[in-house]
């Protein structure tokens, strides 16, 4: 009975050690998933402070706010590949009588063209209505915030950066850094949007922004290349004149040499 049953207790010992290593390997890999997610809620708990910090910092003040919105509206221009020493120049300030104008920037366009931008944050009600417990709190803040929105739209309307610029479009952009805070704005003022660009403020965000800066590098582009087009049409115009001038100084030296033959024949 021993010879008979020896083979199956020898896989039975086989299949026992199997265990023991895979309940190791279970043990080591538990423990790195424990130490992962340890440092996962650590990281998660830095963000949070981060954010935090971050939200601290944007109730402080209208200067804090407004120096995060240049610098979005920087990262969104150079995303967008308008390099600033070409198509665009941040704080540029122009005077309007007693009045100093002065966008956030103001991009060339083609043609010389400008568009002023001006970045405007306001989110001061928009954290109020993220952490409101209750639904009747949350829409009285987002009706303040779309209020703080539209009061942005009226300021930047009455200063008309676009009077005040040579060569400037109709409109001014007013930069809004975050899609969430002008979705949360045009849920309580539907037409924000309309509103605003009758009077010539186009409001962007992020990815409007890009897009219409997008679209300024490309005829950039296109204008180089026609620049570029037009000067090889130039050159090919100036050998072409002066290839002919050199023939007709060919033909003159053919004639001369005709009759100078001509009269050594003769003499």
């Amino acid at each position: 009975i021993n010879e008979i049953i020896r083979p199956m207790a020898e896989t039975l010992t086989r299949y026992e050690e199997g265990l023991k290593e895979l309940r190791a390997e279970q043990q080591k890999a538990r423990g790195e998933l424990v130490g992962r997610i340890g440092d996962l809620a650590k990281s998660a708990n830095d963000v949070r402070m981060e954010a935090q910090k971050l939200s601290t910092a944007l109730r402080a003040g209208s200067k804090v706010r407004g120096r995060w919105g240049e610098e979005q509206l920087r990262n969104v221009v150079e995303t967008a590949g308008m390099a600033a020493y070409v198509d665009f120049v941040e704080q540029a300030s122009h005077h309007d009588g007693e009045r100093r104008l002065q966008p956030d920037m103001v991009v060339n366009l083609p043609g010389g063209r400008k568009i002023a931008i001006d970045s405007k944050v306001s989110i001061n009600a928009y954290l109020d209505a993220v952490e409101a417990t209750d639904d009747d709190a949350r829409a009285r803040h987002l009706s303040r915030h779309s209020d703080d929105i539209w009061s942005h739209v009226k300021t930047l309307s009455a200063r008309d950066y676009a009077a005040s610029l040579r060569d400037s479009l109709d409109v001014v952009v007013m930069f809004i850094p975050g899609e969430n805070y002008f979705a949360a704005a045009c849920e309580m003022r539907p037409q924000l949007l309309q509103d605003a660009f009758e009077r010539r403020v186009l409001i962007a965000t992020p990815t409007t922004l890009v897009a219409m800066l997008k679209s300024a590098s490309f005829n950039w582009r296109q204008e180089k290349a026609l620049e570029n087009a037009n000067a090889v049409a130039k050159m090919a115009k100036d050998l072409h004149d002066s290839l002919r001038v050199m023939a007709g100084h060919l033909a003159d030296l053919g004639k001369s040499l005709t009759r100078s033959v001509d009269k050594f024949n003769d003499a």
